[in-house]
């Protein structure tokens, strides 16, 4: 799980460098990680998809945190999105 929320964080940051104007990205590669860990690997890696963008979401730039509630959402939809995208 630890390995996964890693490269799923890697990922965030790598992506936090293609922003264009405020929280829009040209592409965010996290979100390929969570789909390729999810469909290769099964539904019960979550936790590390959840974890990873979790800690991307509250560990953000600095001066540019969100509030918790809002980070929370944020990561739950992240999360939804990859599970759905794989079809489970």
């Amino acid at each position: 799980m630890l390995l996964i929320a890693g490269v799923y964080y890697a990922a965030a940051q790598s992506g936090e460098a293609f922003l264009l104007t405020g929280g829009v990205g040209a592409f965010w590669p996290a979100t390929g990680v969570g789909i390729a860990v999810l469909y290769l690997g099964g539904l019960r890696w979550w936790p590390g998809i959840l974890l990873g963008d979790l800690l991307g979401t509250v560990v953000d730039l600095p001066g540019a945190r969100q509030p918790l509630a809002i980070a929370l959402a944020d990561t739950a939809g992240h999360v939804a999105r990859a599970v759905v995208a794989v079809g489970i």
